[in-house]
């Protein structure tokens, strides 16, 4: 495996070099300006990672993963930034794969490489790629998300542009009220006026209810698919959301898992719009031998539709963190527990699974680095429905 490293400090370059000096079958090249790392690139060797400073003088991070998005697109695209992480997460939005802060030990490195790479062989095999190719038309990233995701990118928010772009399409304007006045988000006073609901919801927690609003109004069955409900898939995925989200401190780590859970379920609606035999077949089987969803999938197609969501926000450059909870909540196993930490994969499992009356003890969930109790993920959801 072939990787580039980029920094304008070569001492920075040289501590990599030697700390992964030892990983059998890697091969590691620096450069220390975006000029160089385009210059290496054009010689026609290909690499399967780069990873970049974001602040460098010339030509930033986020431009040079851009253009390494544009002319090198199955070259996987890493951040190892020292700035804040707010600040380096919405300047690389849709460009990296995955982001991570200095400083960053030599294992930590090296995991979350062979983690992104473990990922976008999944997402590449054959079994998804053939059941990607029954879908006729994969959906385009939706307009408002992707203007929204190019405001957040400057370096000073302003909510009152925020809000002008959600306010550009008065159809998700009415829906994002409906949602911030539900159940699952009203408060003692109803929201009435877009701004307030931005600062009410926070602009991450915004993207990705914004983001699957947009995608369940342009995914829409042709016909009546028996046993499924898109208004029941949204109240289901919103409730996931909010479980998972508190199963964090972090205001970055809830978002996260906020995204990924409130579109955990984002490669159902696209089978259910776009190739309902799969999905009718499926469902079919699974009333049949009493088995999941997604059990069912595996059995006829090999593959489930966790992956071909994941397959598809991975074309939108949604975050790895993201991705990856999508692809692996159903099967968790497939990601490993780091020091006792609570991946965002497991918590979309664990949210999941708790609404759906999945059996969980107190060993189980600390085994995947949840410390929250199955008692009191059980009282939380019951406070929820009654909000």
């Amino acid at each position: 495996m072939r990787i580039l490293f980029v920094d304008d400090e070569q001492l920075v370059l040289d501590a990599i070099t030697r700390s992964l000096f030892h990983v059998d079958g890697w091969e590691v090249e620096c450069a220390t300006s975006g000029a160089e790392a385009l210059e290496i690139l054009s010689e026609g060797e290909r690499f399967d990672v780069i990873v970049s400073d974001m602040r460098m003088p010339g030509m930033d991070g986020a431009e040079l993963l851009t253009r390494v998005l544009r002319d090198h697109p199955d070259t996987v695209r890493m951040v190892l930034s020292g700035h804040t992480e707010q600040e380096a997460a919405m300047r690389t939005i849709g460009v990296a794969h995955q982001f991570l802060a200095k400083p960053c030990g030599a294992g930590v490195l090296q995991r979350a490489i062979e983690r992104t790479l473990e990922l976008q062989t999944l997402l590449g095999s054959a079994a998804v790629r053939g059941l990607v190719d029954r879908v006729p038309a994969l959906p385009a990233a939706p307009a408002t998300y992707t203007q929204l995701s190019r405001v957040l990118a400057e370096p000073d928010v302003d909510l009152a542009e925020v809000t002008r772009v959600v306010e550009s399409d008065p159809g998700l304007c009415a829906k994002l009220l409906q949602v911030v006045n539900s159940a699952f988000f009203a408060q003692s006073e109803p929201t009435t006026e877009v701004h307030a609901a931005v600062v009410k919801l926070g602009v991450n927690t915004l993207k990705g209810l914004i983001l699957s609003l947009e995608v369940m109004g342009k995914l829409q069955p042709k016909q009546p698919l028996p046993g499924f409900s898109f208004d029941q898939e949204r109240a289901h995925a919103t409730q996931v959301a909010r479980l998972a989200a508190t199963l964090y401190r972090r205001t970055s780590q809830r978002a996260a898992a906020f995204m990924a859970a409130i579109l955990h379920d984002v490669g159902k609606w696209v089978l259910a719009s776009e190739a309902p035999d799969v999905l009718t077949q499926s469902m079919a089987l699974a009333r049949e031998e009493q088995i999941r969803v997604f059990e069912a999938e595996k059995r006829l197609f090999g593959t489930t539709h966790a992956e071909v969501g994941a397959y598809l926000l991975g074309l939108w450059c949604l975050p790895e963190d993201v991705v990856a909870a999508v692809a692996h909540h159903h099967e968790p196993h497939r990601v490993p527990v780091e020091d006792g930490k609570l991946d965002v994969a497991h918590a979309v499992y664990i949210a999941d699974g708790v609404l759906r009356g999945i059996g969980f003890d107190d060993e189980r969930l600390k085994a995947i680095g949840c410390d929250v109790g199955i008692k009191e993920l059980e009282a939380r959801v019951e406070q929820q429905m009654k909000v």
